[in-house]
């Protein structure tokens, strides 16, 4: 007994690709189709169009956990177009490094996207991961990132290691980690979120360059704003000549570290750079 003859080949009109056409232009298109692919055995064609603009997530163990890399996925998918019965399957498109190469050897016994979830979390977010993920949040210090970056990516960090911890909670641990200048000049807080922090920050920039201009000295601060890693120090502008931060392209003969030695530096009559109050730990 012969089997029943499959459909002939269509666009699927449902197709976002497709959506708006008049049904004569969707005839037509279905007719060149049933001209060039006849005997193909291909019932229904599906047109997506990729946004290539929206990139794709990259899962870093250190600073994200699992579930918070899947919503991303999830989310690029819908983005592009592709319907959840596909996700386990294009999921390797972009994954990148070990994650991939963990998933070429395991694409085989992955069936679902509940599948590749449970497979992904035992290798790439287990104990041992999440006790390493919490360890870098305690330990990260303020480094030449601004105030606005640093506290920003402490909060959302500690929502990756524990998404039921309070935002003053959160938001204490990243004051105690700002550098040590601005942990001085700011002194306590009554209420610990980002805008009350930034806020209390700025009016320590203000006092930090009251204090240089009286004493004629220049002090190192990371920026206040920006997501934008300085070239340089920042440097508060002294004496009212306009120059800030081009002052540090001055300060030759010296690896600038301002961990290793006094950030503080006191001018001379003549506006020009002092010696530091302590030797530097290069110097012989």
């Amino acid at each position: 007994m012969a089997g029943t003859p499959p459909p002939p080949p269509h666009f699927d009109p449902a197709g976002p690709a497709l959506a708006g056409l008049s049904p004569n232009k969707l005839a037509y298109i279905n007719q060149k189709l049933n001209k060039n692919l006849a005997g193909a055995h291909l019932p229904t064609i599906r047109v997506t169009t990729v946004n290539s603009r929206v990139e794709p997530p990259i899962y870093n163990p250190d600073t994200m956990n699992a579930s918070y890399f899947f919503t991303k996925c999830e989310k690029y998918f819908r983005s592009q177009g592709f319907p959840e019965i596909q996700y386990h399957n294009m999921v390797g498109t972009i994954l990148r490094g070990n994650t991939r190469m963990w998933y070429d050897g395991t694409v085989w016994s992955i069936q679902s996207w509940d599948d590749f979830k449970i497979a992904f979390s035992a290798r790439f977010d287990n104990s041992a991961v999440r006790e390493a993920r919490k360890k870098l949040l305690y330990s990260r210090k303020q480094m030449s990132e601004s105030c606005e970056q640093y506290i920003t990516e402490m909060v959302t960090f500690a929502k990756q290691v524990d998404d039921t911890e309070e935002e003053s909670v959160s938001v204490g641990r990243a004051y105690n980690g700002l550098h040590f200048e601005l942990i001085l000049a700011t002194g306590s807080l009554d209420t610990l979120t980002v805008n009350t922090l930034l806020q209390k920050l700025a009016h320590t920039y203000d006092a930090i360059r009251a204090r240089d201009q009286r004493n004629r000295t220049l002090t190192w601060l990371p920026p206040l704003y920006g997501y934008k890693l300085e070239s340089g120090p920042q440097f508060f502008n002294v004496g009212g000549r306009g120059r800030g931060r081009g002052y540090v392209n001055q300060f030759r003969g010296h690896q600038f570290r301002p961990r290793s030695y006094s950030t503080s530096f006191p001018y001379t009559n003549n506006f020009s750079y002092g010696q530091p109050r302590m030797p530097h730990p290069n110097s012989g």
